[in-house]
């Protein structure tokens, strides 16, 4: 149990990856196959400078033609995706910033489309959570901060009694990949130290220690 005053702390059993998933498919699928591929449950990830493009009336399963007639063409500048498989399906929350290299009009209401087709292969870093509980992570621990509430990375640090860490979040907590102005990397494995703070948002955060040694 947690005591008054402290904040809760749960451990996590993820560890640090990076993978690389195939284009040209909808990001969905290639998602989920670097899940699979990778033997996770849940992931905690950022892609950047990612192409993409829409190609009207094409199902999702059907590969891109050879000949590209039409559709749009756009860059994913970055993202961050919490994934996680539920009962086979991959469930997909995220948010970051994209564009479109020519906008046609349509209001695409601060949403980018899971089913998006990556135009290129894309590289990707961040935490996993093997679906295997035999395979052991790398110590992480999970924990909500509220700094407007007093629940800050001081307190965490004190309690965890570490004087380096790494943070990964927020994670996001709605389902789809939703636009936001705030550069999502800068608290992505982001180093800190008691002298060295990033300023955090509030949310759910990972954390793992970075002192020498661990």
């Amino acid at each position: 149990m947690t005591a008054p005053g402290q904040i809760q702390i749960t451990t996590v059993n993820g560890r640090l990856f990076e993978d690389t998933i195939d284009g040209y498919f909808p990001l969905m699928v290639s998602l989920s196959q670097m899940m699979e591929r990778n033997g996770f449950s849940s992931a905690f990830v950022l892609m950047s400078h990612a192409p993409m493009a829409v190609f009207p009336n094409l199902p999702d399963d059907a590969p891109v033609p050879l000949n590209i007639r039409a559709g749009q063409a756009g860059l994913i500048d970055e993202v961050t995706l919490w994934l996680h498989q539920s009962g086979g399906t991959l469930e997909v929350f995220g948010n970051g910033s994209w564009r479109w290299l020519e906008d046609d009009g349509s209001d695409k209401g601060g949403q980018l489309d899971p089913m998006v087709r990556l135009a290129e292969p894309a590289f990707l870093w961040g935490i996993g959570l093997p679906a295997d509980p035999a395979v052991q992570g790398s110590g992480m621990v999970s924990v909500h901060l509220a700094p407007e509430k007093g629940q800050g990375l001081t307190d965490v640090q004190t309690q965890l009694g570490w004087s380096a860490l790494r943070i990964w979040g927020p994670i996001p907590s709605a389902a789809g990949i939703a636009a936001t102005d705030t550069p999502v990397h800068l608290t992505f494995g982001r180093s800190v130290s008691k002298t060295a703070r990033p300023e955090l948002r509030p949310g759910q955060y990972v954390l793992s220690r970075s002192e020498p040694g661990t």
